[in-house]
């Protein structure tokens, strides 16, 4: 079927910038809104990161999945053993990957996504300790983790109020800012990270200052 030639009409540039500047505002007022958010959960769940014997895994589905890979990126580039558990495969065979000295990072922003909740009894019966990161705290997910970590939003930029933009923002926010705290109390200097992106200008940098 041929479909008939729709005309497009260009938008005034003025509305175009206003939008842009609107979606901006209300992403930076998302992250600024997390300040608030840090509490000693999530305090415990940097001290469970720096002490574990094991792997940080993260998982996810959707933008949440994306979010957590760019999470388990950023863990691995500076010394935390970290993977990313896609949690149908992880149904499918891939849950063998976990132990019991692991930590699991769950990341969803209704706390019900049932690609998760169908992995939570096994990864209980492994002993396995479970961090959530929700914009629900009283959802299935958040109820049955050892550790719950409110990200939710109050309103997100998209227009339609359905994309989770703020969200996955603050789920980004949220694991570097683990990240950053499990560095500080690892005491990483510049010269023990620079082995690990010696390839990249971050590794160059550091080198050079030694």
């Amino acid at each position: 079927m041929v479909r008939p030639n729709k005309k497009k009409i260009r938008r005034d540039a003025a509305e175009i910038i206003k939008e842009a500047k609107d979606v901006l505002r209300i992403e930076a007022e998302g992250i600024l809104g997390l300040i608030d958010r840090v509490d000693s959960e999530f305090a415990e769940a940097v001290n469970w990161i720096y002490e574990s014997r094991g792997r940080v895994i993260v998982t996810g589905i959707g933008k949440s999945g994306i979010v957590g890979r760019k999470i388990v990126a950023t863990l691995n580039s500076t010394g935390t053993k970290s993977l990313f558990l896609h949690p149908v495969e992880a149904m499918h065979g891939d849950l063998g990957m976990v132990s019991s000295d692991d930590i699991v990072l769950v990341l969803s922003s209704s706390g019900e996504t049932e690609e998760l909740t169908a992995i939570l009894p096994t990864l209980k019966d492994l002993g396995t300790r479970i961090i959530c990161f929700t914009g629900n705290t009283e959802s299935t997910l958040g109820r049955n983790s050892d550790l719950t970590v409110y990200a939710g939003v109050e309103r997100e930029a998209c227009p339609l109020g359905l994309a989770p933009h703020r969200q996955h923002y603050r789920h980004a926010c949220l694991g570097r800012r683990s990240m950053r705290n499990t560095l500080k109390q690892a005491r990483v200097s510049a010269g023990g990270f620079s082995p690990l992106p010696s390839r990249r200008s971050t590794g160059r940098a550091t080198s050079s200052t030694n």
